[in-house]
């Protein structure tokens, strides 16, 4: 879902983009050199968590042997609990995303393509907020962008970009089998305090989408998938009584045919 968010941002501003799930789609580094090759894309961003970090690394080490000439940019929770002990351990990396990267990327990538065609990448200066970013052996850790609260803003992740979306994508034990499901998440960040918890990526305190975007979503998902159950991933689903009972009421009061 994070990576679709994503996809979905950036398309918005123009930029085309490929999702390629290579654990879905049951490919080994040689098929996603395969995929990137004929994508010819300019940048290749990846995401990992901590435990699967090594193998992030070594399929970006593996594009960059075979098609050095495209920038790679990592995020997601292991680099950004670890910026710069990840960078510098792992070369083969050029940026990373510290945090939540809708906006974050959508800058880097403006001002890759506007203002620093033609420069080598040593000697570009990056002032992207939440950016880290590598000049020779130093690895540069701009300040932390504040967290965006309007997430109405965002659009809805990219379904469309992700093939076989029902054979390779199974819910939790939690998800239904009767019918078609789908997870998504429609809030970020948790009030809680608990010690094993990190939430570097999406922060504390709570933000989430307005009922009526979260009604919108799941309608278009049910228009175009088919979808009428949906399981949310949300640190805190139910943060906001007020929400949560507007949801309800409009579900109740449109007859929509909707289990969750």
């Amino acid at each position: 879902l994070g990576i679709l968010s994503l996809a979905s941002m950036i398309r918005k501003y123009g930029y085309p983009v490929k999702v390629l799930d290579a654990h879905a789609d049951g490919l080994g580094i040689s098929g996603i050199l395969s995929e990137i090759e004929d994508f010819e894309p300019d940048i290749v961003g990846i995401t990992a968590m901590t435990v699967m970090i090594s193998a992030a690394a070594e399929i970006a080490k593996a594009i960059k042997e075979h098609l050095p000439g495209i920038t790679i940019i990592l995020g997601g929770v292991h680099v950004t609990a670890e910026p710069i002990e990840t960078l510098r351990r792992y070369p083969q990396f050029d940026f990373a995303v510290v945090g939540e990267g809708e906006v974050v990327f959508t800058e880097f990538l403006e001002r890759l393509s506007k203002r620093l065609d033609n420069l080598n990448l040593e000697e570009r200066n990056f002032p992207t907020q939440s950016l880290v970013w590598r000049e020779g052996v130093q690895i540069n850790v701009n300040p932390r962008r504040a967290f965006f609260k309007s997430l109405d803003e965002f659009p809805p992740p990219a379904f469309d970009l992700v093939p076989n979306l029902f054979n390779h994508y199974r819910l939790s034990v939690f998800g239904t089998k009767k019918y078609k499901s789908v997870g998504l998440v429609t809030s970020r960040g948790c009030t809680g305090k608990c010690t094993f918890c990190d939430l570097g990526v999406v922060g504390r305190g709570y933000r989430a989408n307005t009922a009526q975007y979260l009604i919108d979503l799941m309608k278009d998902v049910y228009e175009r998938y088919g979808v009428s159950d949906f399981l949310f991933y949300d640190d805190l689903f139910v943060g906001s009584r007020p929400r949560l009972q507007e949801v309800c009421d409009i579900i109740i009061k449109e007859k929509l045919p909707f289990t969750w």
